[in-house]
Order: C-alpha cells, then structure tokens, then sequence
C-alpha cells in the first residue's frame, strides 16, 4: 500500500518551475528592452498568457467524513481508481490535519484543474454528524445508523432506504490475542465476560495463569458500536481497565506485543496477532471469519460497512462514485484489502449427515455461494443489500460460465414460530427471491426451492440481530 502515501508531486513543481523561469526572462527582456512600446508589449504577453495558466484552486469532488474502518484504507483505495477512471492525471495521496485526514487529488487534463476527494476518518457518529451539518457528500459508517440518527437526517430523506443506504463490503469482527495464547476458541458470552472485567484470568478458560489485558478501539468507532451491540449488548459493560484506540491497526500492534492482551479489531486489521474462532453459544459451531462465512453473515460477528447519502441535492460524482464502488472494479478492491467484497464466488462445502435428508438431497452435489438474502424485521420483504445482490446473482447466473447451471434457494426462519408456521415463512422468503431473480429473466426451471423452517439456526435466539441472522435464504449452484 504504499503507492497510497507516495506524494506525486513531480510534475507539478516542474511545469512550475518552467512557469517561473518563463516569467523571469520575460521580465528580463523587459528590463533591457530601449522601447517604450516594446515594453508594453512584453508586460501585456506575461500578464495574458502566464497568469491565466497558473494552476486554478482546487475543485472537491467528493468530501466523505466517518468511519475509520472504512475510511483508514478502503475508501482511500477505491478512490484513487476512480480518479484514474475518470481520467485524473499525476494522483497522489497526503494527509491534512493528522493521518485521519486524507486527500486524494489529482490533476484533470480536460478542465486544467486540480481535483481532490477528502476522506476524513473519525469514527462512524462524525459521518452521520458530516451529513447533518451539511459538510459531508458521503458518511461511511461500519454500523447501521441509529434511529434517533434517522431522525435528525430525516431532511435529507429515508436514510434506510436503498436509495440512501449503500453495503460497500462485508467485515468480521476480529477478537485477537497475543500470538503465544494458547486458547483457539471463545463463545460470544466469553468473550463478553472477558472485555467487562468478569473473567480476569485466562486459567479461567484454560489458559496460561497470567491477568488479561483488554484493548478496544474508541467511543467515536463504528467498530466499537458493533462490538458493544453484538458482544456486550445491554447486559454487560466494558472494564474501565481497557487501553482505547482510534485506530483498529495500533490496536492489533499493541495486542501482537502484549502476551496477556485481548482486543478486537476489524478483519483487514490483525496483522501479526492471532485471530480466535467464535461461537453464538455453547450449542453452536465455532467459526474463523473467512470469506464465506463473513460473506454470507453467517460468521457471529459480521457486520456490514455502509456509505450513506443524501436524497437531497446529491452531486452527480456521488453517484458516479457509488457505481464505481459497488461494481465489480471496486468491489475487487474490497477483497484486496482484506475484507470480504459483494462479489459472487462458489464454495465446495461438505454437508452434515446430520441434517434431513431432504435438505441433503437437495444441495447435493451443489457449491455454497458466498451470499444470503437477508429480510426486513418481521417481514418477508427483502433488506437494501439484498436487493443489490438479486441483480448480482442474476449477472452471475447469466455468465458463461454458469449458464447451464441452476440455483437452490434454502429458505430458513427463527424458533420463535411453531413449526408449521416457521416452514411456511421460510417458503415465503424462498420464494420472494426467487420471484426477483424471475422477474429480472431468470427462467423458473432454474430454480429450485426447498423450505427448512428453523432447522440449522447460525445463530442463538436472545437478540433481534440473531434472528435476523436465521431469517436467510441460502443459495447453493449446481
């Protein structure tokens, strides 16, 4: 990555240099010139042709504020291509009040200007704040946004819609520890009673006899919203003992040198630490955050990274940006640096002897793709990444490569339904999807559908974010 921090500036400072010398000699010949009028002419040659070719001020194209999940590495990435995209000449990346503030600038052969897109990263809360005052095109934010937040933004439009919310990538909450750790594995209520102070040893879980060191990242942090709303939830609170980071990369540098630490960070961040398996619960399989598994949120602490726009006077280049972003150019990005992009990939998966057979029978012989469709609280009604990966599943199904194959749509439910009424919702989600992929001209006899009502649950049952996790469809190909 260090191509992003390089300052290309070369060309700049050559063609103003040549400006400057230029303007000396004309000024030079001016003062050894004998006539009057030749003077005249010489001074109205400099003031019309070298002022007027001097560099103009800077144009901002797009000024993104929150995140520093989001914004530390990713966006910066993305942005540099989509500068190259658009034709931007001599790109460079620098660094504006400290290393949160970013500007990627560049220069535009067809207007004569310098362009820059400006992407400050304080934490998820100072995007949303960003579009609020008016002083941020874009908020990136690695949570979803706060209801009281839709409030206060309710002027720019419904931030919950698709037409505002926007899944650049997927992450994985990362709990981390020291390399020389012994322990592999935790559930999520471990993990909670390590970080609130009520596990103080790790002989406690089996491990050395040493005291444990906790590292989080800061208030102001999407990633710390995520971890306080899927790991502490209400029932817990964070040790008042925790060392505080802004940064998810010192954060995992601190935990790599501490033997005793324990911290957690986003997915492209654990560097030289060792990344620990999780579990929802004592009856559930413990999982590593790998591309499938965090592709299809099925890992416990996936989350989603949002962009989120205003409806309301939004530039143009925003919208360029966007589709640049999520398409298949920026999402390779994604994977690039290091977290799981909206790209369609096939996974060999074996299936458990243990499931029923007609679950068996079904995906046998098929590969697990890496996305599920997800639905709206309560409803049979398909969330704003959904419906991006319904047009992603249709151009994947239409490739080549896959055009003779055909699709099974698993649908699932959550325990809180009797049986019979969980079957049959998990038929109805199957078939909302599969009534999207026919209406973008999927033909039926591809699609296959088998309903699995709260069989196989990823997650436990306590919380709405891990229903919502079990309200999926699953999509397998063969």
């Amino acid at each position: 990555m260090s191509n992003l921090l390089s300052l290309s500036i070369t060309n700049f400072i050559l063609w103003t240099s040549t400006a400057v010398v230029w303007v000396l000699c004309q000024i030079g010949l001016l003062l050894t010139s004998t006539s009057a009028n030749a003077q005249q002419t010489l001074l109205a040659s400099v003031t019309q042709l070298d002022f007027q070719q001097l560099p103009k001020k800077t144009e901002t194209w797009i000024h993104m504020q929150g995140s520093n999940t989001v914004g530390e590495r990713l966006t910066p990435a993305i942005a540099i291509d989509f500068l190259r995209s658009k034709g931007i000449q001599d790109i460079s990346v620098t660094t504006g009040r400290d290393q949160y503030d970013k500007f990627i600038k560049g220069y535009n052969p067809e207007s004569g200007r310098f362009v820059q897109i400006r992407i400050e990263s304080y934490g998820s809360s100072t995007g949303f704040k960003g579009l609020m005052k008016g002083t941020a095109d874009i908020g990136a934010a690695s949570r979803p946004i706060k209801l009281k937040e839709v409030d206060k933004l309710k002027a720019l439009g419904n931030m919950t819609s698709k037409e505002s919310e926007h899944v650049i990538g997927i992450d994985g909450l990362a709990i981390i520890v020291h390399p020389s750790n012994p322990i592999k594995s935790l559930t999520v209520t471990q993990i909670a009673q390590l970080f609130s102070g009520q596990i103080t040893n790790w002989n406690e879980l089996g491990g050395i006899d040493s005291p444990v060191s906790i590292h989080a990242r800061d208030h102001e942090s999407g990633t710390w919203d995520t971890f306080k709303g899927l790991v502490l939830a209400k029932k817990y609170k964070l040790s008042p003992e925790a060392k505080r980071y802004v940064s998810n990369d010192e954060l995992s540098r601190q935990v790599s040198l501490d033997p005793q630490a324990i911290g957690f960070s986003g997915l492209s961040s654990v560097g030289q630490s060792k990344l620990l398996a999780v579990a929802d619960g004592d009856a559930s399989p413990a999982m590593y955050p790998t591309r499938l598994t965090v592709g299809t949120e099925d890992y416990p602490l996936a989350r989603r990274l949002f962009l989120y726009t205003s409806q309301v006077n939004r530039k143009p280049m925003v919208d360029e940006f966007l589709s640049f972003a999520l398409g298949h150019e920026g999402q390779s990005l994604v994977d690039d640096i290091g977290y799981v992009s909206l790209n369609i990939d096939r996974h060999p998966l074996a299936v458990s002897q243990d499931l029923p057979d007609y679950y068996r029978e079904a995906v046998d012989g098929a590969e697990r793709l890496s996305l599920n469709f997800r639905f709206k609280e309560g409803k049979a009604r398909l969330d704003n990444k959904a419906h991006a990966d319904i047009e992603r599943l249709v151009s994947f199904m239409n490739a080549d490569e896959n055009k003779h194959l055909s699709v099974v749509l698993v649908g699932a439910s959550d325990p809180r339904l009797k049986n019979e009424y969980a079957v049959l919702l998990s038929k109805l989600r199957a078939k909302v999807v599969r009534r999207a992929l026919v209406d973008q001209g999927i033909h039926r006899n591809r699609i296959q559908m088998v309903a699995n009502g709260a069989l196989m649950q990823v997650a436990g049952n306590d919380s709405l974010t891990q229903r919502i996790k079990n309200r999926r469809v699953e999509v397998w190909m063969e």
